[in-house]
């Protein structure tokens, strides 16, 4: 069967995920830790207003961002953010993230660079063999 241009467009635009988040998978805030979250931010940076505050929350309950992200994100800004108050992004935009790779990247790219087989795990991500550095 031939694939019509439509088709074809909408297969070719679909993303290969070439990262994975560490924090996938983690655990949801409930209102408590986000509350407890917004208050060290309060702590630390003192010109930072409610309204801020009511929107970061908001943004980060709509982003699905873990309880292990949030508390990272916050504890990195309030460690290196120099402006009175941070940006919504420095705290929204935080992930850490491992390359994936496929089983023919690893054998052509990654081998002859000096690597082995055993500097890898594999993991099963949306039904696919992936591979992970250790």
């Amino acid at each position: 069967m031939i694939k019509t241009l439509r088709e074809s467009r909408i297969t070719s635009s679909v993303k290969r995920r070439t990262e994975l988040s560490l924090y996938e998978g983690g655990e949801l805030p409930d209102a408590k830790f986000i509350e407890n979250e917004m208050q060290r931010l309060v702590g630390a940076f003192r010109q930072v207003d409610r309204k801020y505050l009511v929107i970061l929350a908001e943004r980060i309950v709509d982003k699905k961002m873990t309880k292990e992200q949030i508390h990272d994100a916050v504890s990195k800004v309030i460690d290196t953010c120099i402006y009175p108050v941070p940006g919504m992004a420095e705290i929204l935009s935080h992930d850490r993230t491992v390359k994936l790779y496929t089983h023919k990247q690893i054998t052509n790219v990654m081998l002859p660079q000096g690597y082995e087989f055993s500097d890898f795990e594999m993991i099963e991500l949306d039904g696919q063999r992936k591979w992970i550095e250790k």
